[in-house]
């Protein structure tokens, strides 16, 4: 079953319409859901069930829909699924921020579909990839980043036999090139996490490219929902200073205090204000500290010599960058 030009722009617009809605919106969607009115899967599309109704209703009658839900419809998925007839494997991750839909096919590179975290994820999604820090993006859905598969694994997943020799050091040089990269770009990451009290790394490593120059791309960044482009410096959006501040011990502190909205408002315009007092340099700092922080859990997995040799290569990839 394919659609006209006239009915994906229609489909289209209401999986764009999704972060719009309001309160009463999403209510109503809801309610229609609970009743049976509408199929949960077609749940995005309900707007179109009054605006076109011949349409809603074909769409009850896709199986490629409820297979794969409102991702089947973006523009390098459509093609995919219901032009070339191919039906790739599909998993939901939330292991990082935001839910991802991560789409396999058997003789092509995968393909991952992310919400947007913040208003300009995307532009800073596109300057990482041509810095060669980020995955390759794909054209897209507005709130909505569409990029190629990494190969390989996460830093964390690694076994411990793959990691022998130089390899930390050559791995850490690949970290501060990237950062380096970023940052020539007034891209603050502002999560370098290596590895997290969960163990969990935003660091992908594909070892078939780790023997090759640092300028290879062995090693990338993903998940920038957090990062923050500095190049209005100092005119900052609320969401920038929130994403900024979250990632402080000052705000982890805070939060489980519990404070409500209107203390977290007042705090945040706050450090709006002290931001204004730091250098662009110094925020973007603090992506070097972050990952210096932690080497203290990396080291519980690789010992004191590995996260000395990856301390060491972070500090020569940055500064042969620089």
């Amino acid at each position: 079953m394919a659609y006209s030009n006239a009915e994906l722009e229609s489909l289209r617009t209401a999986i764009v319409n999704l972060r719009r809605h309001d309160d009463t919106q999403r209510g109503t969607i809801a309610d229609a859901v609970a009743s049976g009115k509408c199929p949960s899967h077609l749940a995005p599309f309900y707007p179109v069930a009054e605006s076109c109704p011949g349409l809603f209703q074909r769409l009850t009658s896709d199986p490629l829909l409820r297979r794969y839900g409102f991702y089947a419809l973006f523009p390098q998925l459509y093609t995919r699924i219901y032009g070339e007839g191919k039906r790739p494997r599909v998993a939901f991750d939330g292991r990082t921020r935001g839910r991802l839909a991560i789409f396999r096919f058997d003789e092509e590179p995968g393909i991952v579909v992310k919400p947007w975290q913040n208003g300009r994820e995307d532009a800073i999604a596109k300057l990482a990839e041509d810095g060669g820090a980020g995955p390759q993006q794909l054209p897209s859905l507005e709130g909505y980043l569409v990029e190629k598969l990494l190969p390989g694994d996460f830093f964390t997943d690694l076994p411990l036999e793959s990691l022998a020799g130089d390899t930390l050091f050559r791995v850490g040089q690949r970290v501060g090139a990237i950062l380096a990269s970023l940052h020539s770009r007034m891209i603050c990451y502002n999560d370098t996490t290596l590895s997290d009290p969960d163990g969990r790394a935003h660091l992908f490593i594909d070892f078939q490219d780790s023997g090759k120059e640092i300028s290879e791309p062995g090693c990338r960044l993903i998940d920038f929902g957090v990062s923050v482009l500095l190049d209005r410096f100092p005119d900052l959006e609320f969401e920038e200073v929130y994403n900024l501040v979250r990632t402080t011990p000052e705000f982890r502190l805070l939060s489980r205090m519990g404070l409500g909205p209107q203390e977290m408002g007042q705090f945040l315009a706050q450090y709006r204000h002290r931001l204004r007092a730091v250098s662009p340099e110094e925020i973007l700092g603090r992506d070097l500290r972050i990952a210096e922080e932690g080497l203290r859990l990396v080291a519980r997995r690789v010992g004191d010599t590995g996260t000395a040799a990856l301390k060491e290569g972070i500090a020569s990839g940055y500064g042969n960058v620089l």
